[in-house]
């Protein structure tokens, strides 16, 4: 069962759900197959928990604000989580090329990127967000437990070919490593902007997978409001208006990252 979710905002970041897959992924890798290898399987293994703990500690959502640090303590706090992004994407690189060793150590095809294949397993995400009126209790893959994401993987990484196990985890890894970079240009974006230097406070819900933030000497004025966090990959958002669909005309928040990730948020009323 997974933990309780209320105050632990980073754990409904895709970038951080998605390093569990693989450590997942990983472990039942290692396990089928590395088992007369315990040196090399070791090193994965470590490698895919550090990359995970990174992901944790630098995707917590501005938690510092959440519990009441003072603004400059919390502006090099988010400096510091900002570093352990940057390690993660570090780890991640190495875990890609230790995945990669073992294809061509082992003389096995490594999938193109754009290839069937590949493109069948970096669209699971995609394609479980767009039939969400179909699940009313998960609308999103970031609602989803730990387990549940495995399942829609689990073709792929309970394979019998060790080749289709690898190359489904260095697709994984890269979908890892474009959420980190997300998250990174997310961070870039609100540490160097001037309304973030000032104190700020969560608004909204905080038991959604987005947290909004506004300077609280201009509470009403939406036009320094920062935009919120996608719940699909964690980058940053653009107010947006629906051309078409049941709201023509209505304001949205819409994935920067679109049309490669298609995360929306409402518009909170001011």
């Amino acid at each position: 069962m997974n933990p309780p979710r209320n105050n632990l905002s980073y754990r409904r970041l895709a970038a951080f759900q998605v390093t569990t897959l693989l450590i997942d992924a990983t472990k039942r890798f290692l396990d089928d197959f590395l088992y007369q290898e315990p040196e090399w399987a070791n090193s994965l293994l470590r490698t895919a928990l550090s990359a995970r703990h990174c992901a944790a500690m630098g995707c917590r959502g501005w938690q510092a604000s959440e519990q009441g640090i003072p603004p400059p303590l919390a502006q090099r706090y988010r400096w510091w989580e900002f570093e352990q992004l940057i390690k993660c994407r570090a780890k991640l690189e190495i875990l890609l090329l230790s995945y990669e060793d073992y294809l061509r150590w082992r003389q096995l095809p490594q999938w193109n990127y754009t290839s069937e294949e590949s493109s069948a397993v970096r669209a699971v995400a995609n394609q479980f967000n767009q039939n969400q009126n179909d699940r009313p209790q998960a609308k999103f893959m970031t609602e989803l437990s730990d387990m549940q994401r495995w399942e829609l993987y689990s073709p792929w990484l309970i394979h019998a070919d060790p080749a289709v196990r690898v190359n489904a985890i260095i697709n994984i890894i890269h979908q890892s490593n474009y959420l980190i970079e997300r998250q990174l240009e997310n961070f870039e974006w609100q540490l160097s902007s001037p309304s973030i230097h000032a104190a700020v406070v969560p608004v909204g819900n905080t038991n959604t997978s987005t947290s909004q933030f506004y300077s609280p000497a201009h509470e009403s004025s939406p036009s320094i409001r920062t935009s919120p966090t996608c719940p699909s990959c964690g980058g940053s958002m653009r107010l947006r208006v629906a051309k078409q669909g049941q709201n023509p005309g209505k304001q949205f928040w819409g994935c920067i990252g679109y049309p490669n990730c298609r995360g929306v948020a409402e518009v909170a009323p001011t």
